[in-house]
């Protein structure tokens, strides 16, 4: 997943996917994340990027990121093997989204969506993964 010259990113999370009605575009500089608060308490405006100094502040809540940019190769054991390393307990959920044009292979498109039990457990990920 996390290959020298691989960086997560962010992106806009899609509509089916959302978990609840306050979704909000996040990012640190200038790439994109989407997340929502585990409270519905994001205070940020939806198109407006994760600051991650908001986030240690507790002025941006969203717990639910997409993350892009991972090897396609990677299988849905695979990244939770990887993330469990460091994250193992901090999230309640890993959906990485497959590649439907091959679908009897394990790969995916790329990016994934993952909900955290706790907005400061989005900063110890950023800093892993950044």
């Amino acid at each position: 997943m996390l290959l020298p010259g691989h960086n997560m990113n962010h992106q806009h999370t899609p509509k089916s996917h959302q978990k609840s009605s306050n979704h909000t575009k996040s990012a640190s500089g200038s790439q994109n994340a989407s997340s929502t608060s585990a409270r519905g308490h994001a205070r940020t405006n939806n198109d407006e990027p994760v600051r991650i100094e908001f986030v240690k502040q507790a002025k941006d809540l969203r717990t639910y990121l997409c993350v892009k940019n991972i090897p396609c190769c990677y299988s849905k054991k695979q990244l939770k093997e990887e993330i469990n390393r460091g994250h193992k307990g901090r999230y309640w959920t890993i959906e990485p989204i497959p590649d439907k044009k091959e679908p009897e292979k394990t790969t995916n498109k790329g990016y994934f969506f993952i909900g955290f039990k706790h907005p400061l457990f989005v900063v110890d990920f950023y800093e892993q993964y950044q």
